[in-house]
């Protein structure tokens, strides 16, 4: 099958960490999900009343013309994917459904990484969650691309409750590179592992049927931009450090 994907400039990646660098922090509800007796994270949900204040349609790539090539080869990735209902890769886009980055990462980084162990952690993902949440919410508003199972309701998903949002760009592809990067400075040993796992993870929901690959890459570059703005934010540097002084037990 051919599988064509969207491309970007150099120029145009540096556009968006302009324009995001220039903004001033975002404001977001977050919301807590519940792992065991653990507050772990993560999911932070921007609310409408609130505003980045950006025109995302001249800071992301727009999302491919409906019925055009791009968007046919994401619709035909996506119904490819369906055979592997009922398989292992199935059931982890389910678990991936989930924000909490000790279950995502843990494999990784070995038993010690929890929630009782590295609360750290989970300030530093929820501080830099809610900046990811405001910019995904607003995208997806302002593009407002249905969702796969919608533009074709033949489809099948991984979840009891379908998605709400719009589609474009994948709030969930960009946690995971946004949280890949951030725990990849933390836990330098584990970087290459963190990494893959981060991209693996945006894929579940292209196999889950609620995201088209074009999603998941504008999700890709809204993290980056988001954890360019972060690298120059005061408090977003002290719970770095106070995330990479804590070791596993």
């Amino acid at each position: 099958m051919l599988v064509l994907k969207m491309t970007i400039t150099t120029r145009k990646k540096i556009a968006i960490v302009a324009l995001l660098l220039m903004a001033s922090s975002f404001q977001a509800c977050a919301t807590t999900t519940k792992v065991g007796a653990a507050a772990s994270v993560i999911h932070t949900a921007a609310s409408p009343a609130q505003s980045t204040g950006y025109d995302w349609a001249q800071v992301l790539p727009a999302p491919p013309v409906a019925g055009g090539l791009v968007d046919s080869a994401d619709m035909a990735e996506v119904r490819q994917l369906q055979s592997l209902e009922n398989s292992a890769r199935w059931a982890q886009a389910i678990q991936d459904n989930s924000f909490d980055v000790y279950k995502i990462y843990g494999p990784i980084i070995g038993d010690g990484f929890t929630a009782a162990n590295r609360p750290e952690i989970l300030a530093l993902m929820a501080y830099a969650g809610r900046r990811l949440s405001m910019a995904s919410s607003e995208s997806k508003r302002q593009f407002a691309r249905p969702r796969p199972f919608i533009a074709a309701t033949d489809l099948r998903i991984c979840l009891a409750t379908p998605p709400s949002e719009f589609s474009f760009p994948s709030g969930h592809s960009g946690w995971g590179w946004l949280s890949a990067q951030i725990l990849a400075r933390v836990e330098p040993a584990h970087a290459s592992a963190i990494l893959a796992r981060g991209r693996d993870y945006g894929y579940s929901r292209v196999v889950c049927a609620v995201h088209y690959q074009s999603d998941l890459e504008a999700g890709r570059y809204l993290a980056d931009a988001v954890l360019a703005q972060l690298d120059n934010d005061p408090e977003y540097q002290r719970l770095l450090a106070a995330a990479k002084g804590v070791n596993p037990r």
